[in-house]
């Protein structure tokens, strides 16, 4: 029995939520305008559009009436489980939530909250989104640094165009690089670049912030060397290591217009930006060989699977594309 009420006891103390949290929680209520608040029959007054409260921590919503001359609104700010909660998951392997299951003081409401006054809305939203809605992200992709066909450094612009709306932009410059034929490294010369265009719209928060659905167009020039391997093309069937075939180097001309639909979700961190995204789309090729192309000869017909094979493949046509990823970058 002793040991049983040992255990509660040190249970009790790896709570950090009870532990660490009082009864009381405190938050900041911000308005577009100056405006009155009613909680709990107590009415307030902002101060700079400000009006800072204290509320009972529970697993119910926070209701406000908020007016001024022209509205009323009627905003329910949701509760959420509060970080000492979640701190639980580093001691004893989260024993403690055990104990702060189903206590109050387990949660608490967003330390600011933004509302609008000039909308019917009565939603609301934190005042880290509300801030950002018009500035600038500008991110990058470090995945791009070492892509395997296209390695390129990649700039993105994105803005809040709308309530639920952003525009990014995208530039990268393709990078010059090395590759290795039998052990002896080759330089394909790479010259291009990518632009691409595209619309977010926000799932359930207000942009940027949250999961979002896009629309994406991207083009891209390219223009470097490559060594390939040719062949007769009564030989080219049997293997593609037949003594007939032959390694040629020759220019290759590339474009590319891709439209793709992504699905993705943005984290925004103070001043940093995490998005995180995966896709479906098509994408048209026109490649052309030059310098070094001899037209009697064909290309290896190489039946692994092959990116470059793929990538080369000189011809117009269409590929399915899958563009996934994710992008680092700041709020400025």
């Amino acid at each position: 029995m002793g040991r049983i009420i040992a255990g509660l006891i040190l249970l009790t103390f790896m709570s950090c939520a009870t532990l660490l949290n009082g009864d009381i929680t405190r938050l900041e209520i911000v308005t577009t305008s100056p405006a009155t608040l009613v909680l709990n029959n107590d009415t307030l007054k902002s101060l700079n559009n400000r009006t800072p409260i204290k509320v009972i921590r529970e697993a119910e919503p926070l209701s406000i009436t908020i007016f001024n001359d022209s509205i009323v609104k009627k905003v329910n700010i949701n509760y959420k489980s509060s970080f000492a909660y979640w701190a639980n998951l580093g001691f004893f392997y989260g024993a403690g939530m055990l104990i702060d299951m189903n206590n109050p003081r387990r949660y608490t409401y967003p330390k600011t909250v933004y509302v609008d006054m000039n909308s019917a809305d009565n939603g609301y939203t934190t005042l880290s989104n509300a801030g950002i809605k018009n500035s600038f992200q500008f991110k990058i992709n470090p995945l791009k640094l070492i892509d395997v066909s296209n390695p390129a450094l990649e700039l993105s612009a994105e803005k809040g165009t709308g309530n639920r709306v952003a525009t990014q932009l995208m530039a990268s410059y393709l990078l010059p690089s090395r590759i290795s034929d039998n052990g002896n490294d080759f330089k394909p010369n790479i010259k291009g670049y990518r632009i691409a265009v595209e619309e977010k719209y926000y799932l359930k928060k207000q942009a940027p912030v949250g999961s979002y659905v896009s629309f994406e167009l991207n083009y891209m020039k390219n223009k470097y060397t490559d060594i390939l391997t040719f062949g007769s093309s009564r030989y080219l069937f049997l293997s593609p290591y037949d003594s007939s075939n032959i390694k040629d180097t020759l220019g290759i001309k590339k474009q590319t217009f891709s439209i793709n639909c992504k699905f993705g979700h943005q984290l925004i961190i103070k001043k940093l930006s995490i998005d995180l995204y995966a896709g479906l789309g098509m994408r048209y090729k026109d490649v052309k060989y030059f310098d070094g192309f001899n037209p009697d000869k064909e290309r290896e017909k190489d039946t692994r699977p092959n990116d470059f094979i793929i990538s080369d493949r000189e011809g117009k046509y269409w590929i399915i594309n899958f563009p996934i990823g994710f992008k680092l970058g700041l709020v400025i």
